[in-house]
């Protein structure tokens, strides 16, 4: 009965999403008499493309989830503290190494509560925390050992046991070689020689240690390897995380005003306005110009 009850609770919070993505686009069509029937025309077709993606990318993952599964059980074992420390030393009370089976619940739990925080809102009127990914969902990213090795995540370490492992921090990246779901592929299409870093977050108590700019080292790191030409991520509007990608090397993307208004309208109906800004941009860092960092 478990499975009817959450498809009965999703179905609810999107019924919740299309209503207000109609609502937010009808609404100040007619108000302020500008472009209404333009309004009103996206106020649907919005909700319904966005449906169609998302079951889209329901139906991927359950293709994947049966043709590659990780056992939840993990098989692997966890190497000793000699070993741990010679490969992955930590530096100021943190490790940063490739995530594993045993460090996705961690991560799970940092990234539910980084996208359920602060003003991230559907529409800028339902909160975010009402729709945490689950664990199914989240494993299937990290389905292949080619998946893992690009993510990574920073663990506080305890001086009295160095295998004890808190998750504090958690990068996703991705490059062409990877599968993807339809809406995130819709959202930012990946070119060859790019990796793209999908999310990154960092525990609230644990923000202002130089753990952001170690994920980022990671993840130019692991680019380099698989010899991408450029690495690239997506900020919304007056993050104040862009001032570190800034100094990490990263400039804003070009982009045409197709472009822009699809990030404008995505931003604001997923995430609404978190940072008291309007939509977001691509920023890119040119890996072929560059010296490592690390």
């Amino acid at each position: 009965m478990g499975w009817i009850q959450k498809s009965l609770r999703r179905s609810v919070h999107w019924l919740l999403f299309w209503l207000f993505c109609v609502l937010a686009f009808i609404i100040p069509g007619i108000l302020f008499n500008i472009s209404s029937l333009l309004w009103a025309t996206l106020g649907f077709v919005y909700p319904i493309v966005s449906t169609l993606q998302h079951i889209m990318a329901k139906l991927v993952r359950l293709k994947k989830s049966d043709e590659c599964t990780i056992p939840v059980a993990a098989s692997e074992s966890v190497p000793n503290r000699e070993d741990i420390e010679s490969m992955y030393p930590a530096v100021n009370g943190v490790r940063v190494m490739p995530i594993q089976e045993r460090h996705l619940s961690g991560a799970l739990a940092v990234y539910n509560k980084f996208v359920g925080s602060g003003q991230k809102r559907l529409c800028c009127l339902i909160p975010l925390s009402l729709f945490p990914t689950s664990m199914d969902e989240f494993r299937l990213y990290f389905a292949t050992e080619n998946a893992r090795s690009a993510s990574a995540v920073a663990i506080r370490v305890k001086e009295d046991d160095a295998t004890e492992e808190e998750v504090v921090g958690f990068v996703h990246m991705v490059d062409a070689s990877m599968d993807r779901d339809p809406f995130s592929q819709w959202m930012h299409a990946l070119e060859e020689g790019e990796c793209y870093i999908e999310t990154m977050c960092v525990a609230s108590e644990m923000r202002g240690r130089g753990i952001g700019l170690r994920l980022l080292e990671f993840c130019e790191a692991r680019a380099r390897e698989r010899n991408a030409r450029v690495l690239t991520l997506g900020v919304v509007a007056n993050n104040p995380a862009k001032r570190l990608y800034k100094r990490f090397g990263f400039v804003d993307r070009k982009h045409n005003a197709i472009s822009y208004c699809k990030t404008l309208l995505v931003v604001f109906c997923v995430m609404g306005s978190p940072h008291c800004g309007v939509g977001g941009s691509v920023m890119e860092k040119d890996l072929s110009l560059l010296t490592p960092t690390v």
